[in-house]
């Protein structure tokens, strides 16, 4: 999407009209012959893809705070629960800059704490963070297209979001960052504060900081790592869960104990697992570890917590093919969810292993490690 596409969506009769049709049940195809019988061919395609990201983007932006983006700068754009949750801690900037800015979603957020400057080489993208923040009537943050490894406006706290991905290969080093990460580690460690959005993929043991490593879930997935710098820094490794904003830490009291599988099982949220912190949610909850090898724990107790999903124990059955499809044939089973630790095999090839057919819906969790090789399997709701 171009600056010119983008101005001509963004008229009031035409974003009017994009909105009800928005709405529409009509498919991708009706949509486009639709839209290419009243707008020049480029921003009828501009137009589409802007109809079909905004449908998507319900549930990343339950609030309709974003509304203009293109496809790379929504699916790096940070979702909406997690960029608000991510702004309180930024409560005592004066002045913030807002690095690599994007399609302007965590600037808005950040701009109910401070006066924001946001910093984007994209002409097209300074315009569709205008527009974001326009919509939600955001007077606390500016735009300005630069480079910002270049030119940085004057801050006190800056908050630094690199370009994760190069069209659909996304990376998994900090080394292949845009700007680089010698460019972000320098900007974060020369501001009184400073956040690093990176992706949830990449490894902590690659950094050599003096930062917290907070992994964040939103929904049942992990989603985000941010590195916190400087006065925003509060520890050392955390996982939080989002809504609910539980958290734990790596600082916090840890369980050793290993037990058999109880009458409980519990897999931790995926950020709690990310961050290797399943030993500190036992000791939280009086639980105790099915391995110390495995992200898994249990007890004889329900625990209500977003930090772990609970299952109650139905039966637990040896890791041997002929034997578990004996069992799960008595116990007329159907697996739904599976839960993988400590082996390589995929979903599908655990699946080959179960019977096709079965009336009760259950969830098996393979546990494959050392002196605990077993199926648990608990029955679903």
């Amino acid at each position: 999407m171009t600056l010119d596409d983008l101005s001509v969506l963004a008229s009031p009769a035409v974003d009017d009209w994009l909105r009800e049709l928005q709405q529409s049940a009509q498919d991708e195809l009706r949509l486009q012959n639709v839209l290419r019988g009243r707008l020049p061919a480029g921003v009828a395609r501009a137009a589409a893809e802007l109809i079909w990201l905004r449908r998507k983007a319900v549930a990343k932006f339950p609030g309709g705070r974003v509304r203009w983006f293109d496809r790379e700068g929504y699916e790096q754009s940070t979702g909406e629960l997690i960029s608000e949750y991510r702004a309180k801690r930024f409560a005592e900037a004066e002045r913030i800059c807002d690095a690599c800015a994007g399609i302007g979603g965590d600037g808005v957020a950040l701009a109910a704490h401070a006066e924001v400057v946001g910093v984007e080489v994209s002409p097209a993208r300074c315009g569709m963070t205008r527009l974001n923040a326009r919509d939600v009537g955001c007077h606390r943050l500016q735009t300005v297209c630069a480079d910002a490894t270049r030119w940085l406006p004057p801050h006190d706290f800056v908050f630094l979001d690199p370009s994760r991905r190069k069209g659909h290969q996304r990376f998994v080093t900090v080394q292949e960052l845009t700007p680089s990460w010698d460019f972000c580690v320098e900007g974060a460690t020369s501001a009184r504060g400073a956040a690093i959005k990176l992706s949830p993929l990449m490894h902590p043991e690659d950094y050599y900081l003096d930062a917290e490593i907070e992994f964040l879930s939103s929904k049942g997935e992990c989603r985000d790592q941010t590195l916190w710098f400087g006065a925003l820094k509060r520890g050392r490794l955390r996982a939080t869960v989002l809504p609910s904003g539980e958290s734990v830490s790596v600082d916090d009291p840890s369980c050793d104990e290993v037990a058999p599988v109880g009458e409980w099982v519990y897999v931790p949220d995926p950020a709690v697992a990310r961050a290797a912190l399943s030993a500190q949610c036992a000791a939280r909850f009086g639980l105790r570890l099915v391995s110390r090898d495995l992200e898994i724990v249990t007890g004889d107790q329900l625990v209500e917590t977003a930090l772990l999903r609970a299952y109650r124990v139905a039966a637990v059955i040896p890791w041997e093919r002929k034997l578990l499809r004996k069992e799960l044939r008595r116990l007329n089973a159907r697996p739904e969810v599976v839960v993988r630790r400590g082996t390589r095999a995929s979903e599908e090839q655990l699946r080959s292993l179960f019977p096709k057919k079965g009336e009760r819906r259950m969830a098996a969790l393979a546990l494959n490690a050392p002196k605990c090789s077993v199926v648990v399997l608990s029955d679903l709701g």
